[in-house]
């Protein structure tokens, strides 16, 4: 039976929230993370947040997780995994450990960053050699334990790799596959997913995963470059409101 304390104003926003993430997600194939976690921490607070981010994720990969996988060149993405699982467990830590108040301005302070770097257009344009690679997965996993959000690291990285556009896509999703299931089973594992949390994302991911439908099919006459920069302002502007209030 579900919680009576499920339906609250607070569920009926993060739905909408969830509604814009997808078109987002849809739309660009990331991104949607950047735009729910910092909103969600509001609303729910930093670990139960988390907990949903990486429960959507698991879930929108599992039906992607066999041609991702194919098409993935795993001399780069394995050790980027790796080294990631291997530092998660600091940020997951940090997650359940810190004020809550703190790990909120920690997340919106990462969107800020993430926005200005991706709206700078810049790329990593050094080697990728296998000491790189586990240092760039190190960083990424305490970021991605902390606060669910590292794929504009593994974007960055990954883009300068060789392979084409279907490669890097499909080793984008294969990390992101790998890690928000590690993240997910860590939080399990400190006891940290709540009865609660479940449910309200049985709740918010048909909607999630709805709208992720509508932007990769309604929004294809779109402008991605003009779509993808009006979406990176406004995260940058809502990581400023909520750092500094």
């Amino acid at each position: 039976m579900a919680p009576d304390d499920l339906f609250t104003t607070g569920l009926l926003l993060a739905a909408a929230i969830a509604a814009v993430g997808g078109v987002l997600r849809g739309f660009t194939g990331t991104g949607n993370s950047m735009l729910m976690t910092p909103l969600y921490a509001l609303i729910f607070g930093p670990v139960p947040t988390v907990a949903l981010i990486v429960l959507f994720d698991v879930a929108v990969a599992i039906p992607l997780m066999r041609h991702a996988f194919r098409l993935t060149r795993w001399r780069i993405v394995l050790p980027l995994a790796v080294a990631s699982w291997i530092t998660m467990p600091i940020g997951t830590w940090l997650l359940i450990h810190l004020d809550p108040d703190i790990m909120k301005k920690v997340m919106a302070f990462a969107v800020l960053v993430f926005s200005l770097v991706l709206l700078t257009g810049w790329r990593y344009r050094g080697s990728v050699s296998t000491p790189v690679t586990l240092a760039v997965g190190a960083v990424t996993g305490v970021s991605v334990g902390a606060t669910a959000m590292g794929g504009p690291i593994y974007n960055l990285y990954i883009l300068n790799s060789p392979g084409d556009h279907h490669a890097h896509r499909a080793a984008f999703n294969s990390l992101i596959s790998l890690t928000a299931a590690a993240v997910l089973l860590l939080l399990i594992l400190n006891d940290a997913v709540a009865v609660l949390t479940l449910w309200q994302a049985a709740v918010i991911f048909p909607v999630f995963a709805s709208f992720i439908w509508v932007g990769s099919h309604l929004f294809r006459r779109a402008d991605e470059q003009i779509f993808r920069r009006t979406v990176l302002i406004v995260l940058a502007g809502m990581g400023v409101v909520i750092l500094f209030a």
